[in-house]
């Protein structure tokens, strides 16, 4: 049975090791936005900015006085109201007399079909059709595919390390964090069940199990699982090292991996108890969401 420890803990080191060294080589090599020459204003492309804002009057009028203020010299912005309850569209609307740039489309009831995140039902964003496909419909990870979608086309995209210049909270708490990947998770794995539960399986075995090795191992066995998470812990504070968060935060790698787990396991059985996904108060059943992968 030791033999079989050392075996194990052996490969997790060898595979974080591995990794580590790539991580560290791949953020060596990325550039730094703070670092780029501004393009001439006679040469700066013209940029759609687009978004779907649903109930979204408490944050609204900041994020749009963030969005409008660029000092970015050719952009239009495009606001689709997505049958909002609240404010939201007065908001937009109030905003729009008063700036040239915006757009706002109000939507007020869901059209059969869906390309990436009903933004486009309204506002006819291109963004299939520019990488030369047919949009895909009801897709709810729409943002990933759409980056797929241009990598198979040939094009490539493009990573910097912002630090300050960019700044996007995803969800407040933990809490939200749950609830919103609910929807995504799943989608991820193609709503495959053997695909989740492979993926559930992996982060507890590479970022749960080294850590109780390190507690309860013995020998070779808790030097190789002393490696493995060393080194994910390493490889986690590099990756924040360029940001304001505590390098502290590299030892709740476990945690996280945990939370992951959970998160992916709890979009998996809600999908598949309703049948389908739950967004903005519209369903999509799962037989045509995967209809819809790409």
């Amino acid at each position: 049975m030791h033999n079989l420890w050392v075996t194990l803990f052996g490969l997790i080191a060898s595979l974080w090791v591995v990794q580590g060294i790539r991580a560290g080589i791949g953020m060596s090599r990325l550039p730094w936005l703070s670092d780029a020459n501004p393009i001439s204003p006679d040469d700066t492309p013209f940029v759609s900015i687009i978004f779907a804002a649903r109930d979204e009057a408490e944050k609204l009028p900041a994020a749009l006085a963030t969005l409008l203020t660029q000092d970015y010299p050719r952009f239009e912005v495009i606001a689709v109201n997505d049958r909002s309850q609240d404010l939201t569209s007065s908001i937009l609307h109030q905003f729009e007399r008063t700036c040239q740039n915006l757009k706002v489309t109000d939507l007020h009831n869901f059209p059969q079909f869906h390309v990436f995140d009903h933004v486009h039902a309204q506002a006819a964003m291109p963004a299939a059709l520019f990488v030369g496909r047919a949009p895909h419909q009801l897709d709810v990870i729409e943002d990933m595919k759409l980056g797929k979608i241009v990598k198979m086309a040939g094009f490539r995209s493009g990573v910097a390390v912002a630090q300050d210049s960019v700044k996007v909270r995803w969800h407040s708490g933990v809490h939200n964090v749950v609830r919103g990947v609910t929807k995504n998770f799943f989608a991820a794995c193609h709503y495959n069940i053997f695909i989740a539960l492979a993926a559930m399986m992996l982060p507890l075995l590479m970022s749960v199990l080294p850590f109780f090795g390190l507690a309860f191992a013995s020998g070779w066995a808790r030097v190789f699982a002393g490696i493995a998470v060393g080194s994910a812990i390493l490889i986690h504070t590099g990756m924040i090292w360029s940001t304001d968060a505590s390098p502290l935060y590299g030892f709740t790698h476990p945690l996280g991996a945990l939370l992951f787990s959970w998160m992916l396991a709890r979009s998996a059985i809600a999908t598949l108890w309703r049948g389908g996904v739950v967004w903005r108060d519209t369903f999509y059943p799962i037989e045509d969401l995967r209809k819809g992968l790409v």
